[in-house]
Parts: structure tokens; C-alpha cells; sequence
């Protein structure tokens, strides 16, 4: 300690980063540094980097990330088809949005099915394998650079889905998807139609047009 204040000896845990500051540094010019607590960073996976480039999106276009992330599910994203009747289709509906924000369903009448509704039910992002996971911050991506929004580069965005990709191979075979609450394809589907068996309803005939081979319930 002396009349200009308290000297603070610091080790790098980089040491060739620090000496190349200090290379570059000129003499008699005045240096600011600041200490802050360590925290561990949580890393970025592909789910929360979508999210936020719909947070950041949306804030130029004035809208909600949460409609934005629906807009982008239904416009890129994954879905299969039910045919259900009118009572199922309302409790499927509400059970099947309580998985999640990005969850969303839709009544659809390409086809005509008797007096069964064909609903459209999408699978949240958390859910995605690596191409779907991929299409889907492509998209986003470029709405970004159209707004001036800076983004990852390709190799970091690569690398990103890679991992993606790993740990939703990892999480499929133990019944789990990154980023979810350990329920699994199966699980998903069948927590969705409990209402219907709980009331004794059947959902029955199934048919799929979205990615994916068909299931029963």
C-alpha cells in the first residue's frame, strides 16, 4: 500500500492471454480492472439460443417471444395429425398445451374423416433431434439478420448442433429429450392422453402425417 492506493497482485489462468494484454499495453496510459465474483456460465444449448432469438426478435418487431416461438413451431416445426372426435379433440387439445408454451394444436380439414376433427398437434422445441433443431434456428436466424440482430457464426452455430444432436441421442434412448422433464416420446404422449382414458374415452384410430413412424396410445 502506498499514497496511490492498494496494490493488487492477480494470476491469470490464462498466462499467455495476460501476457499478450500486457505486451500491448501503453506506457502511461491508465488501465481499468474489474473483479466480480466467479459464477460458472450455464452453457448455451441449441433450445435456449432459439429462445433467445425469439426474445430478441420479437423485441424489434414489438410482439412476444412466446408468439413468435408458437409462429415458428407451426411454420418449421414438428406435428402429427389426430383424428378424433369432437369431445376427444377438446380434451386432447387442453392437455396436450399444458406440455408446454410451444405445444400448440390446431383443427385442420384437408380431409374429410366422418365426424371425427383431424388436429394438428406440434412438439415443442425441447423435443428436437438435431436436423429438426437446425431447420428451425435457421429460420430464426435469418429473420435476425434481416433485423440487424447479430447471430453465431456458422461454425459456432454447427458446433451447437452438434451437441444438440449427442445429447438427444443420449436422452431418446433413456426415454428422456434435453431440456425436459425426463418423459420421453412415450411418456409425453401418454401424460397428454390421460384425460381421455381417466373419462373413458377412446383415442383410437391414430394417424400421423408429421415426422416419425405412427404410435398407439
Amino acid at each position: 500500500m502506498d499514497a496511490a492506493g492498494t496494490w493488487l497482485r492477480i494470476k491469470a489462468d490464462v498466462p499467455y492471454k495476460a501476457q499478450m494484454f500486457l505486451e500491448h499495453m501503453i506506457p502511461g496510459k491508465k488501465y481499468v480492472a474489474e473483479i466480480k465474483e466467479f459464477r460458472k456460465k450455464r452453457s448455451l444449448d441449441s433450445n435456449n439460443y432459439f429462445w433467445q432469438l425469439c426474445d430478441q426478435i420479437a423485441g424489434k418487431l414489438g410482439r412476444t417471444k412466446e408468439d413468435l416461438y408458437v409462429e415458428y413451431i407451426k411454420e418449421v416445426g414438428v406435428f402429427k395429425d389426430f383424428h378424433l372426435s369432437r369431445d376427444e379433440a377438446a380434451t386432447f387439445r387442453t392437455a396436450w398445451s399444458m406440455l408446454g408454451t410451444g405445444w400448440p394444436t390446431e383443427e385442420v380439414d384437408y380431409q374429410q374423416d366422418g365426424d371425427n376433427l383431424v388436429i394438428r398437434a406440434y412438439y415443442g422445441s425441447s423435443r428436437y433431434n438435431a436436423k429438426q433443431m437446425g431447420r428451425i434456428i435457421d429460420r430464426a436466424v435469418e429473420d435476425a439478420k434481416d433485423l440487424g440482430i447479430e447471430t453465431l457464426t456458422p461454425d459456432e452455430l454447427a458446433r451447437m448442433n452438434l451437441e444438440w444432436g449427442e445429447r438427444a441421442a443420449q436422452a431418446d434412448e433413456g426415454h428422456q429429450y434435453p431440456g425436459g422433464d425426463q418423459t420421453g416420446r412415450l411418456g409425453a404422449r401418454r401424460r397428454a392422453l390421460r384425460p381421455l382414458r381417466e373419462t373413458g374415452q377412446s383415442v383410437v384410430p391414430l394417424h400421423f402425417t408429421g415426422a416419425g413412424r405412427p404410435w398407439t396410445a
